[in-house]
């Protein structure tokens, strides 16, 4: 009886012992899925920087190419007055020197 009763400890003690092995296995198999976990994540946030940094950088290029083109717009209707203008002032001295010389020379 004491045979089977040290037989019974014997299985116990490594039954226990294998329990403990595999709760070791689990707790690693768990620190490394979290750290693969955190690596994903950090990969994930990398690629999404770089992303929102490429959509910014996009979206500031339109506004500037928008910005530009308003500005080229504005510019262009500012010379086409200045140019309108010229031409009138231009008409005006003619007619001006028109009416000088047809006062001075009868």
């Amino acid at each position: 009886m004491e045979a089977q009763g040290e037989k019974l400890l014997q299985d116990l003690v490594a039954q226990e012992q294998s329990l403990v092995s595999q709760v070791k296995e689990a707790e690693t198999q768990a620190a490394k899925t979290i750290e693969d976990a955190r690596a994903t994540a950090e990969e994930v946030k990398a690629r999404a920087r770089e992303k929102g940094d490429t959509v910014a950088k996009e979206h500031g290029d339109k506004a500037n190419a928008e910005s530009e083109s308003a500005r080229e717009g504005v510019l262009k209707e500012a010379q086409a007055d200045v140019d309108k203008t010229q031409a009138q002032a231009q008409a005006n001295m003619d007619k001006a020197v028109d009416v000088v010389m047809e006062r001075v020379v009868p």
